[in-house]
């Protein structure tokens, strides 16, 4: 009998440990689904902003809302979330984007719950530009550095710097810097000048603008290859230009001949001493890091991007993921220059005497160094040849 009490004793507990441990273990996965949901969700948030912000870039195009439907499945896709959509709408001066799907539980069946709805929103402003020069970011030294002598007018449109590295911006003595605003992510800055206003320390940034929004081509062939051009005439054609180029007379007149497919950049750099570049519907595209326009003594240059196609309104761009580089723009007789420079992985350097000028113009980098040098902006509002630069707003 004593035996009997003893076993009935211990199923007892036996049954009452397992009633705990059954709620631990629920509890356990109830929050691995909250936790999954919330990284769900983030991961929805992150696709929604990209897709809303393509959608506003395109905002004036009769499909845009199915495009920014394609660019969400292609950023947003998880096989564990069922009846995924994504809408857009044009309100006034914003593209309000709504996203939502069902998150297949886990441990929810325990407790009836099978699903768990998640719905995101965003809202970009279109047709706004608070900057015209970006900033994304740096391993070492600050986003922007400006020196003395560098004169960087931008009534219209600001300065905007991503990163928070310890300076994130630096401005010396002998500078004249006048811009509507420099929002600085960092919160840390080096100001020798003391003379300007308007620079706001840990300032909220927009998401890099172009992020994944420009195709790349194919840069399997050559059309050219290592070239000296010395003649006082030059006409050159879209195509890829593999190795180096140098163009050596001071005094040439190079002409680009217009169209939808831009210069690609291949594996070397294009080094110009001089002359004259005019053409319209231009648009280069670096392949790799080697890639670049190296321009020299008293360059002059008038271009345009082209007003259809893939570059629409893209002068400058590069692959996705090359490793840091520099790209230098030299003492000139003036850069005329409009449309979208958006070069991610690249320190721009504006040297000696150097002049950039612009009605609209829209500078995207990783860095900006100016020594000396002149940069006259107006707006990038049309930068995109017709369709509104577009910032989160919401």
């Amino acid at each position: 009998m004593i035996r009997n009490f003893l076993k009935d004793e211990s199923g007892s507990m036996s049954a009452g440990f397992g009633a705990v441990l059954l709620t631990l273990l629920l509890s356990g996965g109830v929050a691995i689904d909250v936790g999954r949901a919330h990284a769900y969700r983030l991961n929805m948030q992150q696709a929604l902003d990209a897709s809303t912000l393509h959608a506003a870039q395109n905002a004036r195009e009769n499909n845009y809302q199915q495009n920014a439907q394609d660019f969400f499945k292609d950023n947003f896709d998880k096989p564990r979330i069922s009846e995924v959509k994504s809408q857009y709408a044009l309100d006034a001066d914003f593209i309000r984007g709504t996203a939502s799907g069902n998150l297949s539980l886990f441990f929810g069946g325990f407790l009836g719950r099978t699903h768990l709805p998640i719905s995101v929103s965003s809202a970009v402003s279109v047709g706004s530009s608070p900057a015209c020069i970006v900033a994304l970011g740096t391993r070492n030294g600050a986003g922007v550095t400006l020196n003395g002598g560098a004169n960087v007018t931008s009534p219209e449109c600001g300065i905007e710097v991503h990163t928070t590295k310890r300076p994130a911006f630096i401005i010396n003595s002998g500078v004249n810097l006048d811009v509507p605003q420099t929002c600085i992510a960092g919160d840390r800055i080096v100001d020798n000048n003391r003379r300007v206003n308007n620079i706001q320390t840990s300032c909220p940034v927009n998401p890099d603008p172009y992020l994944g929004a420009f195709e790349e081509p194919d840069v399997s062939h050559c059309d050219y290859r290592n070239m000296n051009f010395n003649q006082a005439n030059i006409t050159l054609h879209p195509g890829v230009y593999c190795g180096h180029f140098n163009f050596n007379n001071s005094n040439a007149k190079v002409t680009f001949t217009g169209g939808q497919e831009p210069y690609i950049l291949s594996g070397g750099s294009w080094n110009v001493n001089g002359g004259e570049w005019s053409g319209d519907n231009v648009s280069f595209y670096f392949a790799d890091a080697r890639s670049k326009l190296q321009f020299n003594s008293a360059v002059k240059a008038t271009l345009t991007p082209p007003t259809s196609g893939p570059y629409k309104g893209v002068f400058i761009t590069e692959a996705p993921g090359l490793r840091n580089s520099q790209f230098i723009f030299n003492d000139s007789r003036g850069f005329d220059f409009e449309g979208i420079v958006y070069l991610p992985s690249r320190e721009v350097i504006l040297n000696g005497g150097a002049t950039i000028r612009s009605r609209e113009l829209h500078l995207v980098s990783r860095s900006f160094i100016i020594n000396s040098s002149n940069l006259h902006l107006k707006t990038p509002s049309a930068a995109s040849a017709g369709s509104p630069l577009a910032y989160i707003s919401q």
